[in-house]
């Protein structure tokens, strides 16, 4: 993990980050009749999950489904 991606995450959350950047950090798996799209979403706000949906449309000219799922680092 980079230097500027870590200062963008909560400290508290840093050491869980790092030791789970493998599975957490941005990946793409295309297939032949669905490609996964996995964006860690280190702002909370609208605009970065509009903004990696726009990037991801971009690159299909037909319709497609979108399905959405969201991941959370729980604290008890």
């Amino acid at each position: 993990m980079d230097s500027l991606t870590l200062n963008q995450i909560p400290e508290k959350y840093r050491e869980v980050y790092q030791r789970n950047w493998k599975t957490i950090k941005h990946s793409a798996k295309k297939g032949v009749l669905k490609d996964v799209y996995h964006f860690p979403l280190l702002v909370d706000s609208d605009n970065e999950i509009v903004s990696k949906l726009k990037e991801v449309l971009a690159n299909y000219s037909k319709a497609i489904k979108v399905n959405v799922a969201f991941g959370f680092i729980l604290q008890d």
